[in-house]
């Protein structure tokens, strides 16, 4: 929600990533996912935007892509 009323992109950016963690740690996937999509949108190659979406990927069920993602890491 915070995320929403931003002033720019590096600070929506910032939001939108710390929503991130929040939901990976609250073992929110799902909903984390969709944050981490729009993420993705604002800068797309943030290395813990791409790990997070890698572990909550793999916590849903969908552990072929997330080892894809991991692979692209290295």
């Amino acid at each position: 929600m915070l995320a929403d009323d931003t002033p720019n992109r590096v600070l929506e950016f910032e939001a939108v990533r710390t929503a991130a963690e929040a939901l990976v740690s609250l073992n929110r996937h799902y909903f984390a996912l969709g944050i981490l999509q729009r993420a993705a949108e604002l800068n797309r190659s943030d290395l813990r935007c791409r790990q997070l979406e890698a572990i909550a990927l793999g916590r849903t069920g969908r552990q072929e892509e997330a080892r894809e993602k991991l692979n692209r890491l290295t």
